[in-house]
This record gives C-alpha cells, structure tokens and sequence, in this order.
C-alpha cells in the first residue's frame, strides 16, 4: 500500500453509529482531502464530482433517514449532514436511493435539495428510475451543508384531522391534529 493510500484511509473513517445514523467520513483537524477536479469520490450513495479541485478540512460526514434542518416539502430516507458547511463546491452531485427510500415520492418527481445555511435550495437534474438515482451537474461555487433528495411537487406528508385558528386579542391561537405523520419532525406557522 502506498503512501498516498495509507494517508486516505487515516482521513477517512468509518463509524456505524446505529441504523439511523452512519458516519461516513471524518477529516480530522489539521488534515485535509483534496479531490482532484474530475475525480469521482464516492461515500455511502454520494457521489462528488468536482468540476475545480475540492478541498475538505475539519469536516463530519453522516447519513441519517431524517432532516437535521425542517422543510415543507417531503423527502426521502437518506439525508447526508456535513458537521460545518464546505468549501465552495463546483461540480456535479449524484445521490443514489432505494425505492423503499422514497415515502411516497414519485421518482420522476425527485430532485436534489441543499440547506444553503439558511433553507433548503432545489436543484434541478436527471432521475435514473432504474438504477435509482438523481445526478445534478453545472452546480457553481456551493457549500455543502445538508442534502438530500426531496419533490417540490409532493403533498405534505401529513394528513390533517383538524385546524382551527381563533383570535384572542391581537394574536392568533393556531390548533391543529393530525390523523397521519410521514417524516415530519416539527411544525413552522409561516
């Protein structure tokens, strides 16, 4: 094995945390993992391929089935977190997903969603509903938070019982129960 492989395998560890939460890879701080501009970098289902070199330094990576930051629109089962947002990253972005993944979403309907620090930014790509995943190329200088794939086109994931909203002085008094839940973490009145 040679220098520059015993270095990658020293910055890159894995961790299985539980069946909710993987770490997939950790750059340590005072090292750093430059992938070269071209190189394909694979982790758990993500693939980078940066357009410019790309340079990783103090960063987490972790797969969860679940959103860290909340969004109305529905998403599927695997979401990537970075512990800090990146560099900016240029390039193209391939998430690969299971059918038992997608919670209701139509494939066809699939796109990549990214928390830009302060909400979650959709962009547009190419659905392979054979191999089961979505590529999205041409993305320009951006840092790489939290993704996954979600529909801007899906219903809520939720099925209301009731909602009601009474006045009370100067506020509103907002109700409301659900008969169903499917991956949803909180509410946000907007």
């Amino acid at each position: 094995m040679n220098k520059k492989n015993i270095s990658l395998l020293l910055l890159c560890t894995l961790y299985i945390f539980n069946a909710m939460q993987a770490q997939i890879l950790t750059v340590t701080p005072g090292s750093s993992l430059t992938i070269k501009s071209g190189a394909i970098f694979s982790a758990d289902g993500m693939t980078l391929i940066p357009s410019s070199d790309f340079t990783l330094t103090n960063v987490s990576l972790v797969r969860n089935t679940t959103r860290t930051h909340t969004s109305p629109n529905a998403n599927i089962s695997r979401v990537y977190l970075f512990n800090n947002a990146t560099a900016p990253f240029s390039g193209m972005v391939q998430i690969n997903y299971l059918v038992s993944e997608l919670n209701g979403i139509p494939e066809s309907n699939l796109e990549l969603n990214v928390f830009n620090g302060l909400s979650w930014v959709p962009y547009a790509g190419s659905v392979n509903t054979t191999i089961h995943y979505v590529l999205s190329n041409q993305l320009t200088n951006l840092a790489l938070n939290e993704l996954t794939l979600a529909s801007v086109l899906a219903p809520l994931p939720l099925t209301w019982r009731s909602f009601t909203a009474t006045k009370q002085n100067k506020n509103v008094l907002l109700k409301w129960s659900t008969a169903t839940e499917q991956n949803t973490k909180e509410f946000i009145p907007q």
